[in-house]
């Protein structure tokens, strides 16, 4: 236990000798009743646990520079570690790249301003329909004003020249 956390208890301790009230102690020192539970109780906290050697614990020099100096994606990475006797997977190694390799900026995306009236755009969409009891293909022509929004639609039974022109 650090010197820190044995002069909270120990404050703890005195507030609650002092008022007898744990929720009187936890407005005074701001930590949870039930931390200030397990501390009048005499709960300690268990040790903190060694780290586990990790199988890339070896390789992890290697790994930076392959990635860093040589360029290499996590994938080929972990390829060139296996030809060098590495067991581990790759997801050990994509988690451990991520946290010394820079991320990619993303480059902006320009905004397209359309002046009103300057443009439209227009398409075509074939849908299947029931006319008069018989199915019939219909195309929707659909024309789009950027600036404003608008929209305006009308069905054909065709795509022709003609037949656009007319619809424009």
């Amino acid at each position: 236990m650090s010197d820190k956390q044995r002069r909270r208890n120990e404050r703890i301790r005195k507030l609650y000798a002092e008022t007898g009230s744990i929720r009187a102690v936890r407005r005074k020192i701001g930590c949870s009743r039930k931390l200030i539970r397990k501390v009048l109780r005499g709960d300690t906290a268990p040790a903190p646990r060694k780290p586990r050697p990790s199988k890339l614990d070896p390789f992890k020099p290697h790994l930076r520079r392959l990635i860093l100096d040589d360029g290499l994606t996590a994938v080929l990475a972990c390829e060139e570690l296996q030809s060098m006797g590495f067991t581990g997977k790759y997801t050990i190694v994509r988690e451990y790249v991520r946290t010394f390799r820079p991320s990619p900026a993303r480059a902006p995306t320009d905004r397209v301003e359309h002046p009103p009236g300057a443009e439209g755009q227009v398409d075509w969409s074939p849908y299947r329909v029931t006319l008069g009891g018989d199915l019939a293909d219909v195309h929707c022509f659909s024309l789009v004003l950027p600036f404003s929004r608008w929209m305006w639609i009308r069905f054909a039974l065709d795509e022709r020249l003609e037949t656009l022109t007319r619809l424009h």
